[in-house]
């Protein structure tokens, strides 16, 4: 598909990143598309830095001829030496101090340097950056085979065209289970008949299992379910029409430290001479959500009296990664106290909703209120961990 010409102009666009880098010490009025001659900088052993790239990085370049030796490099750019890649490969082995976010920038400053040979940059299109975030030109070639894969006929509109000729795609955690992910592949311009594949690398399994699907509506859909939390994969999704990719990675995320069971009571009597409590199991699952229910008759007696209650209750809610949890539903309530002399000192129920307030401690016990039942009752909550929690 690469031309005699479009080779060559590749050529020009890699002595243009080469040249960027050294454009303080570059002949720039004798330079050639195939090879860029860069002024070597006083005091730098020419002999010397040439060796190093040979023998430490497996880089050859040359030295400079006639009048030039020892005052020139000559560093090559046809075929694979054109390669971004190699050219930063140089500029990092004749300065291995450069960071990573210097290097994007160099390739990012020499990809986008303007060609000015007009037999060049006739046959060159720019590309929104957008565009897979490395390509910034297509040649002609390039242009045309997207324009057979899309069925394009007629004056076609380049930005258009692109646009069409790209893949996005998006994913998000489902709501009721933190260990799914639903992914969507968007194939502008696909309608219903373009071809989507999947390729995952991570554990877990996807819903469909066919890893290649028609778009509907441009959109292929598919679901990834982690085993565990912790876990984490990298989706592949690539058009098949005009071979436009992107790539996710997904997390599953960690389990809530504080994931358990709990034994927990209500306190539902503080007063001077009486106390009625009722035990309940509370429950934290590795999702953080917080469920709780209970269903009790008592009696409890003392030489003051005695106390009757009846309680059942259930409720549902979150616990925030402080330890701050909550959870609300509804109770029915029935506290009737008798004196030894026979005398009802107390005699209330409560219906209705109510939210459950606390904090875990990081020893896994349990601190906290119930919403106020109005009246005289006021309960609390304290509890402990039996299995699993912050300190299991």
């Amino acid at each position: 598909m690469e031309g005699e010409e479009d080779r060559s102009g590749r050529h020009t666009v890699g002595q243009a990143g080469a040249g960027a880098d050294f454009s303080a010490a570059a002949l720039d009025d004798h330079r050639l598309p195939v090879l860029t001659t860069v002024r070597i900088p006083e005091g730098i052993d020419d002999l010397k830095v040439r060796r190093a790239l040979l023998y430490q990085h497996s880089i050859e370049i040359g030295g400079g001829l006639g009048p030039l030796a020892g005052k020139v490099w000559r560093i090559g750019l046809m075929g694979h030496s054109s390669l971004a890649e190699n050219v930063l490969a140089v500029l990092q082995a004749l300065d291995p101090t450069l960071t990573a976010v210097e290097i994007k920038q160099i390739l990012v400053d020499t990809a986008a340097t303007e060609i000015s040979d007009p037999a060049i940059s006739d046959r060159i299109k720019d590309v929104d950056p957008a565009l897979g975030g490395r390509v910034l030109r297509i040649d002609n070639a390039v242009w045309q085979v997207l324009q057979e894969r899309l069925q394009v006929t007629g004056s076609a509109d380049f930005d258009q065209v692109i646009g069409d000729a790209t893949l996005n795609a998006s994913a998000r955690v489902t709501e009721d289970d933190p260990l799914t992910y639903k992914i969507v592949a968007t194939a502008p311009g696909g309608g219903n008949t373009t071809t989507v594949q999947i390729a995952v690398n991570g554990p877990g399994g996807q819903i469909p299992g066919d890893t290649s699907l028609t778009t509907s509506d441009e959109k292929a859909r598919w679901s990834w379910l982690f085993n565990d939390f912790g876990e984490s994969a990298q989706v592949t999704l690539t058009r098949t029409d005009t071979g436009a990719c992107a790539r996710l990675v997904l997390s599953a995320g960690e389990a809530s430290p504080y994931a358990g069971t709990y034994e927990a009571s209500f306190n539902y009597l503080e007063t001077e001479g009486w106390s009625a409590r009722v035990t309940f199991t509370l429950t934290i699952d590795e999702q953080g959500t917080v469920a709780a229910e209970g269903e009790d008759r008592s009696k409890f007696e003392s030489a003051d009296g005695t106390v009757r209650s009846q309680l059942a209750f259930h409720c549902g809610g979150s616990v925030g990664d402080d330890g701050n949890a909550a959870c609300s539903g509804s109770v029915s309530l029935t506290v009737k106290v008798v004196g030894s002399d026979g005398v009802v000192a107390l005699d209330e129920t409560h219906e209705g909703e109510f939210t459950m307030s606390f904090t875990i401690g990081e020893d896994g016990t349990l601190d906290g209120s119930l919403s106020d039942l109005g009246g005289e009752l006021h309960p609390t909550l304290e509890g402990h961990a039996v299995s699993g929690g912050p300190g299991g």
